[in-house]
């Protein structure tokens, strides 16, 4: 019983790199020969286009690990080409009026302003008032009561709009203002 060979098409210069569909830029190779191939070029090039071929071909990932690499990179590539595009001049305009624009919030643990954003992202998580007074575990120790309470008392108060209460931002958010049981 005799095996037959199975041929593929194999672009000389590869279409990512700007080759054509052309006969002349087309090679007949075994699937070997052109694994081979793409394990050349990766190797001169470094591209994750001839990378993937190469561990495809080979038998090395399956298709559909190849599918979502390839959705990943080329996702990560268009990224770049627009961080690193210019900016036209109403592109830029818009973009800083919509800075402009940002909501500013305060942190309910220390009274830093800054936009919201940015507050969201990371100063919530990372306030120095907040992670000071927050209980890792268990019941509070006498000297972690003290340390919590220092901390309430360094936190900025803020009156309530309907009882003038001084209270800490948190609790003006949560009891005062708009659930202020004052509130006409």
């Amino acid at each position: 019983m005799s095996s037959k060979v199975i041929y593929h098409k194999h672009h000389i210069v590869p279409r990512h790199m700007g080759g054509t569909d052309n006969a002349s830029n087309l090679i007949r190779l075994t699937i070997e020969e052109h694994a081979e191939a793409h394990r050349k070029l990766y190797e001169k090039h470094g591209l994750w286009q001839d990378y993937l071929a190469w561990k495809g071909l080979c038998g090395q990932i399956g298709k559909d690990e190849i599918i979502k690499e390839k959705q990943r990179l080329n996702g990560i590539e268009r990224a770049k080409q627009n961080f690193t595009k210019p900016k036209s001049a109403p592109h830029r305009k818009k973009l800083s009026s919509l800075a402009k624009n940002r909501p500013i919030i305060t942190c309910p643990h220390c009274g830093v302003n800054g936009p919201n954003n940015q507050m969201k992202q990371w100063h919530f998580d990372n306030c120095p008032s907040y992670t000071s007074i927050v209980r890792t575990s268990g019941p509070c120790s006498e000297k972690r009561k003290i340390a919590i309470s220092e901390a309430r008392k360094k936190t900025k108060k803020i009156a309530c709009i309907y009882c003038n209460k001084l209270v800490d931002p948190g609790n003006l958010k949560r009891f005062h203002n708009e659930n202020c049981k004052h509130k006409p």
